[in-house]
């Protein structure tokens, strides 16, 4: 996975083919996504009875008492630097270099969900 990841990572922020950056983007985000907490959700995963019959989506806070590979701290720092990332493409000069098709997917697609990452990041991250 980790190789996976160092390969599709990249792919979001190189000049190259739109609809291979685009699914790197996604990925991107669904990183963001799983490497943040809801502060929405419970702290402690459901019980089994609770949810036989629903998808549950998953919430590194789920892991805060501890994970013998997974390290919440580094999964934290990891998904603001992949928030920062993103958002700088949006930025001077490196807007200039992505196709019209991109920005707009972007803008429209990620903006409210940058909006939340953030919100959600904040809460996350020690000043």
């Amino acid at each position: 996975m980790l190789k996976f990841k160092g390969t599709v990572y990249p792919m979001a922020f190189q000049i190259g083919s739109d609809g291979i950056r685009l699914l790197a983007v996604k990925f991107v985000e669904a990183m963001i996504l799983l490497y943040t907490s809801d502060p929405n959700s419970s702290s402690e995963p459901p019980l089994h009875q609770a949810c036989e019959g629903k998808i549950v989506g998953f919430d590194i806070s789920w892991l805060r008492g501890g994970h013998p590979v997974l390290n919440i701290g580094d999964l934290s720092i990891e998904a603001s630097q992949s928030l920062g990332l993103l958002l700088d493409q949006l930025r001077f000069p490196t807007v200039k270099s992505l196709s019209n098709s991109i920005i707009i997917v972007v803008i429209n697609r990620y903006a409210p969900d940058v909006i939340t990452w953030g919100l959600r990041l904040k809460g996350t991250m020690k000043y």
